[in-house]
């Protein structure tokens, strides 16, 4: 076997990049998929109602209004960098792909709960609950009418909106910075977008949506910004924020000479323009995936596993609680003193009392053999 021959074996076997990327993505997208099926057809999509609270006049204009501009505001994206570079060049844009794949990974907005609920949407938003107790393990206590909500007709097209724009945001200043000092490398860059994303975040979040009662950090972790308030600012928020999105300005801003991202290496090996397209989408959505779970959902749920007491103005107000805890439900809300609640476990009540449910059995203390 001539030389020649051995290396195009060699190269015949070596693994296509954007393959085992698809492949990742195309688990990632039937995961979503059993998910949300088995969520859509069960008892969880129960809407929450927001309880005995007066839901506050102008958080209510915020939340219709946010609901009204942010889903045109979603289609206008697809629009622009997904239809119309198909249209005008018969193409899949990098950033259409990627509106595409911050649609989708919305899937991973609730899973920071996983141990414990510590963060929660207003239930005044339209809901139908969530899906987080269809997916397989979780922990975190939830009941039809009584658990952590999703926004379905705003936080959705908020991943569009906010994700691209933050992330076409930070490829505009990495590209500014390397013209401005040519001598910067991939770190420097990467930190300089860090500290961008991180204020961004933080005016985004601690200076618009929280006040107006959009969503609470209720079990956020210290250091806090704004103290006790309902709209408290976990530092730990923007800085794994921060991270995150400067991963996702990296994997745009780096691309090859035919602007292709790292995940789409090997492409030109598939045939097949068709083929190549859903290739590339798949790559891209499992790299959105894996950054978001990595970066963001993984480190936050740990840290957040047993977070701080819910502060007071959070529990006094039943349209942020969601039903999960307080008074006027079964549970005390989460905090350092209350243990972790799975499936049928025993549970602390609002007053301090430990409840064990019907059917549950506290183990028997067995003495050591002597």
């Amino acid at each position: 076997m001539t030389s020649i021959a051995i290396t195009e074996r060699r190269e015949a076997q070596t693994i296509v990049p954007i393959k085992a990327w698809a492949t990742l993505g195309a688990v990632c997208v039937g995961v979503i998929a059993f998910v949300w099926i088995k969520w859509l057809t069960g008892p969880y999509t129960q809407t929450v109602h927001t309880g005995v609270t007066p839901v506050p006049g102008f958080m209510k204009t915020a939340i219709v209004v946010g609901e009204v501009v942010m889903i045109p505001a979603a289609l206008w994206c697809f629009y622009r960098f997904l239809v119309r570079p198909w249209r005008t060049e018969r193409r899949l844009s990098l950033d259409g792909l990627l509106c595409i794949s911050f649609l989708l990974v919305w899937f991973q907005d609730p899973l920071t709960n996983w141990f414990s609920p510590w963060i929660t949407w207003n239930s005044y938003f339209v809901n139908i609950g969530s899906w987080v107790n269809n997916v397989p393990g979780w922990i975190s206590y939830g009941a039809p009418g009584h658990q952590v909500i999703e926004p379905i007709l705003f936080a959705p097209a908020l991943y569009v909106v906010v994700w691209i724009g933050l992330t076409m945001l930070g490829c505009a200043l990495m590209g500014a910075a390397k013209r401005r000092w040519p001598s910067f490398g991939p770190y420097r860059l990467f930190l300089l977008t860090f500290v961008a994303m991180f204020i961004a975040d933080a005016v985004i979040e601690g200076g618009i949506f929280m006040p107006l009662g959009f969503w609470t950090y209720a079990g956020g972790q210290l250091p806090i910004v704004y103290g006790n308030t309902y709209h408290a600012l976990p530092l730990h928020e923007p800085i794994f924020i921060g991270l995150m999105m400067s991963c996702y300005a990296s994997l745009r801003y780096y691309r090859g000479d035919q602007g292709r991202t790292f995940v789409e290496r090997g492409i030109d090996r598939v045939t097949g323009a068709r083929r190549q397209g859903w290739l590339r989408l798949l790559a891209v959505i499992g790299a959105v995936q894996v950054i978001f779970l990595i970066t963001f959902t993984v480190p936050v749920a740990f840290i957040t596993a047993h977070g701080r007491k819910w502060p007071a103005d959070v529990q006094k107000r039943s349209y942020l609680t969601d039903q999960i805890c307080g008074v006027g439900t079964s549970r005390a809300c989460p905090g350092p003193a209350v243990p972790l609640s799975r499936g049928r476990s025993a549970y602390l009540s609002p007053d301090g009392h430990l409840i064990v449910p019907a059917g549950t059995s506290l183990p028997n203390p067995v003495a050591p053999q002597r």
